[in-house]
């Protein structure tokens, strides 16, 4: 049996491998780069600055230390652990998330299989998994979620064993991933409770299970608290820890566009998408499977409802659900007459989707979503090298406040675009005292308007072009008023 489960992670790490292989060189890029950049620039510096794990620090920290509050770093601090044996590199980060989520395959695999599912359904339903867009992309990009829902995954499938053979060490490992996994994130917490489908009604693991529940409540709740409060020391708001408000036309939007764009082209992908039709109008979900799955999406609506606002942008937030999707197809499957072979086929078509749908709007080219300059290794290294000796650097323009710091490894201020440094100043404000005092070296993308600004700064010294990016020295900082 060992034999067996061992020649299965194996085969998930191959495929996984294979089907990633031409990309695994790329530095993060395509959709929510910056997520990708705010994760690794945590990481490195948890490896070059402090591996205290309960101060986390981003480079976007103004005239401070960094340290902010934020998710439970454990992705950060565990690639960061690695780094400093082998070296921080972006192939070293897309290979620690695609071996993350091969586990997070194996212990789906291994779930299914506790629930009394054939081998070959199995076996296949982490590959379905993987053939979904969206995860495809996810599963190799420096994102905590990947990490979250893989020890959801191996919560769930503790947490079930424990249900159905009634071993406590399960139970121990169970809620010991579980809340992990909610110190991540916590919306992947809806996995695991979804085991209480398999449930014993006894003393014993009635009991066993509330207190584990309110445990792993008690440390997530307490650690969101702890992060909110330490965000206050710097004032670097750089993580969605709070609701925020939005509009009922923004609602609607956002609804229809995760509706009718993001479930069949990203979420599913088309041809998974019809198999789920077709599954759906013919028989349904059936059987005990049925409650779990529905604990799931009732669980996701929850919190859609509660973070509607991130989701116009965050369709990675979705993720949580792909296991119940999955799930559900191979349950209403195998109740049907259809022939295993056609499972086969959704699922190699599936994976023809994704890397249509990927590929060559994130991928291509070197990566999109990013400056040429960073996809060209002689020249990112130009611009590290520049960028060196600064304690505390003004980058931008860049919207996402990472991006650019994290391609020339630099810490300090950053600017969405020039009018917030030149126009319509007052005294005293955050631009104007940046300029004047704070930092020693300016990394600006070049604009057609920008040699008329840089006007404005005196005593300043172009040390280097590199593309359209251009270097500056402040020395005595001052602006021309």
């Amino acid at each position: 049996m060992y034999i067996k489960s061992l020649k299965v992670l194996f085969l998930y790490a191959l495929i996984n491998l294979l089907v990633h292989v031409f990309y695994i060189n790329l530095p993060p890029c395509g959709s929510h780069v910056w997520r990708q950049c705010n994760t690794l620039g945590m990481s490195r510096n948890f490896a070059s600055e402090s591996m205290d794990i309960f101060h986390p620090r981003i480079d976007r920290r103004n005239n401070s230390n960094g340290i902010t509050g934020s998710h439970f770093p454990a992705y950060e601090w565990t690639l960061a652990l690695i780094s400093k044996v082998f070296g921080f590199s972006d192939l070293l980060a897309r290979v620690f998330s695609l071996l993350v989520f091969t586990i997070g395959m194996f212990a789906f695999y291994l779930f299914l299989r506790q629930i009394e599912f054939d081998f070959k359904y199995a076996l296949i339903g982490p590959l379905i998994l993987l053939s979904i867009p969206q995860m495809y992309y996810d599963s190799m990009n420096a994102m905590p979620d990947v990490m979250s829902l893989t020890l959801s995954l191996l919560s769930l499938y503790c947490l079930t064993a424990y249900f159905k053979k009634d071993t406590i060490l399960f139970f121990v490992f169970g809620i010991i991933f579980s809340m992990i996994a909610g110190l991540i994130k916590f919306q992947f917490l809806i996995i695991p409770l979804s085991s209480i489908v398999y449930l014993r009604l006894n003393k014993k693991t009635l009991t066993l299970t509330l207190l584990g529940g309110l445990f792993v409540s008690f440390v997530v709740v307490i650690w969101y608290f702890y992060a909110t409060e330490l965000t206050k020391l710097n004032n670097l708001r750089e993580f969605g820890l709070w609701i925020k408000p939005i509009s009922l036309a923004a609602i609607l939007e956002t609804i229809k566009s995760n509706l009718i764009s993001d479930a069949p082209e990203l979420l599913m992908g088309w041809p998974l998408f019809v198999l789920f039709i077709v599954l759906l109008k013919q028989v349904g979900i059936k059987g005990e499977i049925k409650h779990q799955i529905i604990i799931g999406y009732i669980g996701f609506l929850l919190f859609y409802i509660i973070a509607i606002e991130r989701m116009q942008h965050h369709s990675y937030y979705f993720i949580v659900l792909l296991p119940f999707l999955v799930l559900s197809i191979l349950n209403s499957f195998k109740s049907t007459k259809f022939s295993f072979n056609i499972l086969i086929l959704i699922c190699s078509l599936n994976f023809i989707w994704s890397f249509a749908r990927i590929i060559p709007s994130r991928w291509a080219d070197g990566g999109k979503g990013i400056p040429e300059e960073f996809k060209n290794s002689e020249q990112r290294n130009l611009l590290t090298k520049g960028m060196k000796s600064s304690k505390i650097s003004l980058v931008g323009p860049d919207v996402s406040g990472c991006i650019f710091f994290y391609f020339t490894n630099s810490k300090g201020y950053s600017f969405d675009n020039f009018d917030e440094l030149f126009e319509e100043r007052t005294q005293g404000s955050e631009y104007d005292l940046i300029l004047k005092s704070a930092c020693d070296k300016v990394l600006i993308y070049k604009s057609d308007s920008l040699d008329r600004k840089m006007e404005l700064i005196k005593n300043k010294k172009l040390l280097n072009r590199v593309g359209n990016f251009e270097i500056w020295a402040l020395y005595r900082n001052q602006i021309t008023e």
